[in-house]
């Protein structure tokens, strides 16, 4: 995809104060003081490439691998070290230090994955060093970096633009007001998708999908601790479908989608809040608290059967569909 990127960033400063860091898996320590394999990609890898894929992000790092599913990073497969990456079940996935995932627990796949086109760093943890991070640690664990409170007035701005409409637009402003201090962000990246869907009456034929996205932390300094408020919003809006080709059909145009596809869709509706309390208990220790509630939903409308001539293995076209149980494919 060719990208053209637009970046604007004001009354800038990357400075931030000790205890403004976010929480952090690797517990402060550089990669090399971490026990096990660790790898970090920090704000500036993240806006040089401008990805909003977690799996472009992670080809770089080492013993990190990927099964493209849908080219967009929506439905994600990572594994690690020879692990299934199997809808990334393996993996356990932190935002923050937060749990990520619609039901972690129960059901680890992950159909939906947090917004890394606004996140300020990724960690990754391989092996048994990731253990104590949470539930899901068979191949490692990934923890997302949000946005970090500023220390003084700083913001940014950037627009990045691509084929079939893609777009990805990220900003985040910040500032101290004496004991207050706060972040405000906002990112939405969009594209009408490869795949051509064939035109039918009134039918939809976008093939992409939407993503917007926000976070606000407030933060309250007192002389040896702070209380911070924070508050991020997810909404996704994605058109890819199950649906596949028939051998002739994926021979003539592998990018085509059938006009019967065109109601297949994703929404995903994701809102978390935190409410943090940090402690110096010494110059070398300190206490942190989190009290955090998540609220995931997801309705996802698709074909869920299509039937077709000469049980798909020969050649067929859409003028052969066929309402026949006999000829029905399964999958």
């Amino acid at each position: 995809m060719r990208k053209t990127a637009i970046l604007i960033a004001f009354l800038s400063s990357n400075a931030f104060a000790e205890d403004l860091v976010p929480l952090s898996i690797f517990g402060g320590q550089s990669t090399d003081e971490v026990a096990g394999s660790a790898n970090f990609i920090d704000d500036a890898q993240m806006k040089k490439s401008g990805y909003t894929d977690i799996e472009r992000l992670l080809n770089e790092v080492p013993g990190v691998y990927s099964q493209t599913e849908d080219g967009l990073g929506l439905r994600t497969n990572i594994g690690m070290r020879g692990v299934s990456a199997l809808r990334t079940t393996k993996v356990n996935i932190t935002e923050d230090g937060i749990l990520q995932g619609p039901a972690v627990y129960s059901n680890p796949s992950m159909y939906f994955f947090p917004d890394v086109g606004r996140a300020e760093g990724i960690e990754i943890l391989k092996g048994a060093a990731a253990i104590g991070t949470g539930p899901r640690t068979t191949a490692g664990a990934i923890n997302i970096i949000s946005r970090s409170i500023p220390t003084e007035t700083n913001g940014y701005y950037g627009f990045t633009m691509g084929d079939d409409n893609y777009f990805n637009q990220h900003t985040y402003y910040g500032g101290v007001m004496g004991n207050l201090s706060y972040v405000i962000e906002l990112s939405n990246a969009g594209t009408d998708g490869y795949k051509e869907i064939e035109a039918a009456s009134g039918n939809d034929t976008n093939a992409g999908y939407r993503k917007n996205s926000d976070l606000f932390k407030l933060r309250y300094t007192m002389p040896s601790s702070y209380i911070e408020f924070s508050s991020q919003n997810t909404s996704e809006t994605s058109h890819e479908s199950y649906v596949g080709l028939t051998r002739q059909d994926f021979a003539d145009n592998p990018y085509k989608r059938y006009a019967a596809s065109s109601i297949d869709k994703m929404d995903n509706d994701y809102h978390r809040y935190i409410l943090t309390y940090n402690m110096d208990l010494s110059p070398s220790t300190n206490f942190v608290g989190k009290i955090y509630k998540s609220k995931y939903s997801r309705n996802w409308k698709k074909v869920g059967s299509i039937y077709v001539s000469d049980d798909g293995t020969d050649s067929g076209t859409m003028t052969e569909v066929s309402f026949d149980d006999s000829n029905r494919l399964d999958w």
